[in-house]
């Protein structure tokens, strides 16, 4: 028997599905201390952004010249200030890139005074470093306030947050995470408190606001917001390979002799 096989195509497809990288949380950390003072952040994942909020209970000026994260200075985002009644400020500090890995170690320098201080940190990992989001990246609320909250603007696409509050409520419990928000590391100083938050999840688009359910009382707020720096970033496609034989004869090609 004589069988003409006159073709075999291999097709071959691609098909590549990209899987979209968010921002995370990945751990937190604290420290406290009067003049100078330092502590060990240690990560679950590899840092693509990392939140430093100082808080001071008292209104000593601004009193810290740096914070840096394993020998690498951090950028100052902004500083909020209460000098009223139960007065008490607040530094954010951010990092988003050439983040050292493993262990990281806070060092916060205090320039003058020896009054309480509580440093906390916050970590997210992504699929690329990470920057400031919209216009300013940043917004702050300073001054007697129930249920102090401020808004990001100028945000077109997926941003994280995180927040530092001195508030004169004195007590963990008298304050709670606001909406999309989870509750990080706080200090009851006796009078005073130093708390934070950061999102729960990233959000989706758009400018970004972040408050704290509290009552009304004195409030040193800061409020950071970070984007990745290719926005919403996308994972190296998982690529599935599909392959057919597809058996093909002529017209011509007469398949029932054995000629």
């Amino acid at each position: 028997m004589r069988l003409i096989s006159l073709a075999a195509v291999i097709a071959t497809f691609l098909l590549a599905s990209p899987a979209w990288a968010v921002i995370e949380f990945d751990a937190v950390s604290e420290g406290e201390g009067t003049s100078t003072f330092q502590w060990d952040h240690v990560p679950v994942g590899t840092v693509k952004g990392l939140f430093v909020f100082v808080d001071e209970n008292a209104d000593s000026g601004d009193v810290i010249s740096g914070v840096t994260a394993d020998g690498t200075a951090m950028d100052r985002i902004n500083y909020a200030v209460d000098a009223d009644d139960e007065p008490g400020q607040q530094w954010g500090y951010f990092l988003g890139a050439s983040i050292p890995a493993g262990t990281l170690t806070i060092i916060v320098t205090v320039s003058s005074g020896t009054t309480d201080k509580h440093g906390k940190a916050v970590s997210v990992t992504a699929a690329s470093d990470t920057e400031l989001a919209g216009t300013t990246g940043t917004c702050k609320v300073e001054g007697d306030t129930a249920n102090p909250g401020c808004t990001v603007t100028g945000i077109s696409g997926a941003s994280f947050a995180a927040s530092g509050l001195h508030s004169g409520l004195n007590a963990e419990v008298s304050v709670s995470a606001g909406t999309g928000m989870t509750l990080g590391p706080a200090l009851d100083y006796g009078t005073d408190l130093s708390t934070s938050e950061y999102s729960t999840i990233q959000q989706a688009g758009g400018d970004h606001t972040v408050a704290y359910v509290a009552g009304a009382d004195d409030v040193a707020m800061i409020v950071i917001a970070i984007q990745q720096t290719v926005p919403d970033a996308a994972v190296t496609p998982q690529v599935t390979i599909i392959s057919r034989l597809i058996p093909q004869h002529s017209p011509l090609t007469d398949w029932s002799t054995n000629k």
